[in-house]
């Protein structure tokens, strides 16, 4: 056992605080409306700090731990290379921005607005099978973690029973709990007072490794990486498997499609903003949100690195390697090696600040997802088939037996999926399954008048099937495929393999290899492939329904309540028709001076970043190598000024956010509750608007 009475302490009186807060926050879910949105009454700090703990989950820290040990400060570098995209997404809210004015409580809602409700009903299973597949690895992977972190034996004592399983149960009725209590409610809240408990926890693990160990002996040991797989020179990573310069330069399309949307593992915070604008807002705060925490999930992996690399850490590198050699597979060994480490360096007390703050992403992940597959299930699969409306009393018990029957299944699906690859890899390989056809007809749905449900149809059926494919050939591959194309097709894979590898040797980055163990193509291109597939199919449906088929174009003012549909509460200082175009790059009327200075200091200074980007990868590339030393200069600089400047933002952010819990609160206790607002659609139009649309002449 790794922890001690005071770790377990921290761990329980954590766990203790977030259950009084939910129980607090439950009696304000009274609605259909308050269970998935929490009536969007929610402002941007707490949005952001919500959300942002939610996104931070358990099993992304440990996708995270596993690629910057891998690719270490390049991983950051070639990150910027999606900076473009990522700053236009902010500053024009992008998809986020369009979608909360539909005022759908789910994507799959708005999929009825824009095509019809047999895609609502498509999409929706879509969604609801992909999420279920991509969240059914948390629960082994979750507890793994804590099993070998705090060092927990493989069974309980006197039962036989396995812990894995043992735990993976608390943990989903943990989780499970406060999405049946308080809805969407109770999980914002929860999830502020952890997001709070997690940032000031990081900073204070941070600083302590820190300054424990001498950074000049980790940078020593950073630089002698193997050639070509440098964790400083971002031009030196042909050989870095996975995370490496194309890796990055795939992500580029993701801030643009569906703009955060296009998965649908958080559907109560996409609709939960007070407006549009404050949605917008909540996108530049979480952009200066995270700068503490991204440099902090840098530094642990690369300090673990140097441990298990250098000659006076040997005796804890051999402690670890006896601990990992236990472990049946490469994937999970590489899943628990950075953690493994930690569990060696963390001193009493902070081994169990680190616990309960990997607790705290835990439940904030698990129950947003949970509440997501649970609405999606029921408002998006069920309820389209009922002819005539639940009382608001029944639907809310239908929701809260699907949040049960959700959490049930994962545990299923825990204990029989297999994973083989990398932690991000599959992850959006699984989530692509939705996604690469979700996001396609989220975004084109949002912005082009000219696409139909037909375009929709095509470009979810052909993302469905590349990913799909793709996602059920990995699995297959090493017990199955593999074997049977080595015994009966040898030919065949003699060629692909030639042609494959081919190409591996000469694109530089690529690093494709035809192996018994694991299929050549990892996550990330498989879903690049289903992204392209879909946009293409939609893109050619909708114009030959145009142009050939002379369809008429969808009425997009009425889906985004503009003009002369506009609800009064939507916007800000009257505006009913928001700027579009490039005017949607700038400041609107809806902007007040504090937020001007955020959009201007976010602008300025994710350009000063992108401009230092470009200017030394061109000058590393095209006139002269730059060395180790000077990398070793940046990202000490670099490292110290994010930091610094992370954690004067967090101050802030958490002052907001404590004034819009308080808000929160307040709205919710004068809200007139709408029990039309549930979801239904009639004649591409939210039952619930009809009575609240008013003319603006």
């Amino acid at each position: 056992m790794n922890l001690g009475g005071i770790d377990w302490l921290i761990v329980f009186a954590s766990l203790f605080g977030a259950f009084l807060i939910a129980l607090y926050s439950s009696k304000y879910n009274r609605s259909v409306s308050d269970f998935l949105s929490a009536s969007r009454c929610a402002g941007r700090f707490l949005l952001s700090i919500s959300f942002g703990v939610a996104g931070t989950s358990l099993v992304s820290t440990i996708a995270y731990f596993e690629m910057y040990y891998s690719a270490g400060f390049t991983a950051n570098w070639w990150g910027q290379l999606a900076a473009p995209a990522g700053i236009i997404a902010i500053v024009t809210g992008w998809c986020i921005y369009r979608y909360r004015e539909t005022r759908a409580l789910t994507t799959a809602q708005f999929l009825e607005i824009r095509y019809s409700r047999k895609f609502r009903v498509f999409a929706g299973i879509v969604s609801w099978v992909s999420g279920m597949i991509n969240f059914g690895i948390h629960p082994a992977v979750c507890a793994r973690f804590f099993i070998y972190f705090c060092g927990l034996p493989e069974t309980i004592p006197g039962t036989g029973l396995s812990t894995q399983l043992v735990l993976m149960a608390a943990l989903l009725l943990i989780a499970m709990f406060f999405v049946f209590i308080g809805g969407q409610i109770a999980i914002m809240v929860t999830d502020f007072s952890q997001g709070v408990f997690v940032m000031v926890g990081l900073l204070i693990i941070g600083t302590v490794l820190f300054t424990k160990f001498d950074w000049s002996v980790i940078v020593e040991t950073v630089k002698a990486a193997p050639e070509q797989a440098s964790l400083i020179n971002p031009i030196h990573t042909q050989n870095t498997k996975g995370f490496n310069f194309f890796y990055f330069l795939l992500l580029m399309v993701l801030p643009f499609h569906g703009g955060g949307l296009s998965w649908p593992g958080s559907q109560g915070y996409g609709c939960a903003a007070k407006s549009a604008h404050e949605a917008k807002m909540a996108t530049f705060v979480g952009a200066f949100r995270g700068m503490l925490q991204y440099i902090i999930l840098i530094l642990i992996p690369i300090i673990a690195y140097a441990i298990m690399h250098n000659a006076r850490y040997s005796t804890i590198a051999g402690n670890v390697n006896n601990l990992l050699s236990s472990l049946n597979t490469e994937s999970l060994r590489t899943q628990m090696l950075v953690p493994t480490v930690l569990a060696k360096l963390l001193p009493v007390g902070l081994m169990g600040l680190f616990v309960a703050m990997m607790l705290c992403t835990l439940i904030a992940s698990w129950d947003t997802m949970i509440h997501s597959w649970a609405a999606i299930f029921i408002q998006d699969v069920v309820m389209p088939f009922r002819k005539t409306p639940l009382s608001p009393k029944a639907h809310l018990k239908l929701l809260k037996l699907a949040v049960v029957g959700v959490a049930v299944l994962s545990f299923l699906l825990a204990v029989l999926i297999k994973q083989t690859e990398y932690l991000w890899m599959y992850i959006h390989l699984s989530g692509a399954i939705y996604i690469a056809g979700g996001g396609t007809v989220i975004t084109l749905g949002l912005y082009w008048k000219r696409g139909t449900a037909a375009a929709a149809w095509a470009a979810m059926i052909v993302g469905i099937f590349i990913a799909a494919g793709g996602f059920i050939v990995q699995q297959l591959w090493a017990g199955h495929l593999y074997p049977w194309m080595s015994n009966n097709t040898p030919d065949f894979l003699i060629n692909f393999t030639n042609v494959v590898e081919t190409i591996s040797k000469n694109v530089p980055g690529i690093n494709w290899e035809v192996k018994p163990d694991v299929f050549p193509f990892e996550g990330i291109w498989l879903t690049f492939f289903a992204l392209i597939g879909a946009y293409f199919n939609y893109v050619l449906f909708s114009l030959t329904a145009w142009l050939f088929l002379k369809r008429p174009a969808f009425n997009i003012e009425r889906m985004l309540h503009r003009g002369e549909y506009a609800i009064k509460t939507d916007h800000k200082d009257g505006v009913v028709v928001p700027p579009t175009g490039w005017k949607a790059l700038l400041p609107s009327k809806e902007f007040t001076k504090v937020d001007k200075f955020v959009y201007y200091f976010f602008l300025g200074w994710s350009l000063v970043v992108y401009a230092l980007f470009l200017v030394l990868t061109g000058y590393s590339l095209f006139i002269k190598d730059l060395s180790d030393n000077f990398w070793v200069g940046y990202w000490t600089c670099f490292t110290v000024l994010v930091a610094l400047t992370g954690v004067a933002f967090t101050v802030w952010i958490l002052i907001g956010g404590i004034r819009d819990v308080r808000s929160l609160f307040r709205d919710l206790n004068a809200i007139k509750i709408n029990d039309l607002d549930d979801g239904r659609v009639v004649n591409h139009e939210n039952v619930a608007d009809k009575s609240q649309i008013t003319a603006n002449k």
